[in-house]
């Protein structure tokens, strides 16, 4: 087991522009969602024999995938900050698009994410754990299969991960009576390539106000592109 560092990643303010599925994407829809959701990251650091050497047997597990693939850990935070008077915000998500440049090369993966699922009756996990296999403490790997260690709790769901073991992950936060959207929500994964290729990561951020209206925004961040020396 390894626990990762975490330290704060700055935070810039998004401005997400108001969408509506059912108009035209030409469509005026509304003043953007501007200051209320901040991003941090994301941010890669490749795990290589040396970043996990001091648990032999992730170590080992590093050095036999080096023959065909490649690693990384990101994190992410979304923040979101407190605005009296202002509308509260409903929902929020954030998807991520993994791809490679290099034509016909398989894409690459989320292979472990955490959080998995956050209640409004269970603490958020505070520490970072690399398990066996490079999989998060709690998350459990099979061959091409992944599930969190618990699969029914009671409660509201605040926070759900989606598309581990894909090229498309993604957490998805609602405000629940108990858990607002408030405060920083730091996220990980970590994304397994193939050799000699350049990975690119793609986030984009959603978020929703509710008031007597259901309003939604969005925004497309610039692509990250993770390389890892060989």
């Amino acid at each position: 087991m390894l626990d990762i560092d975490q330290p704060a990643l700055p935070l810039q303010p998004l401005v997400l522009d108001a969408e509506d599925p059912s108009r035209a994407a030409e469509a005026h829809t509304g003043p953007p969602l501007a200051g209320r959701v901040l991003l941090g990251g994301p941010l890669a650091v490749p795990v290589t024999a040396e970043y996990v050497a001091q648990d032999p047997d992730l170590e080992l597990f590093v050095r036999q995938e080096a023959a065909h693939s490649v690693y990384h850990v990101v994190r992410v935070t979304l923040s979101f900050p407190q605005a009296p008077g202002e509308p509260r915000l409903h929902k929020a998500s954030v998807s991520l698009a993994l791809d490679t440049l290099e034509a016909g090369a398989a894409k690459p993966i989320a292979w472990s994410m955490i959080p998995t699922l956050v209640t409004d009756d269970r603490e958020r996990t505070r520490t970072l754990t690399l398990g066996p296999r490079l999989s998060f403490a709690g998350v459990e790997l099979g061959a091409g299969e992944w599930s969190s260690e618990t699969t029914a709790r009671r409660g509201d769901i605040h926070l759900r991960a989606e598309g581990a073991q894909t090229s498309t992950p993604s957490w998805h936060l609602t405000r629940t009576k108990a858990l607002s959207l408030a405060g920083d929500r730091p996220l990980c994964l970590i994304v397994r390539a193939p050799k000699a290729t350049t990975t690119t990561l793609t986030a984009t951020i959603r978020a929703s106000t509710r008031t007597n209206l259901l309003r939604r925004y969005r925004t497309l961040r610039t692509p990250l592109t993770l390389t890892t020396p060989l």
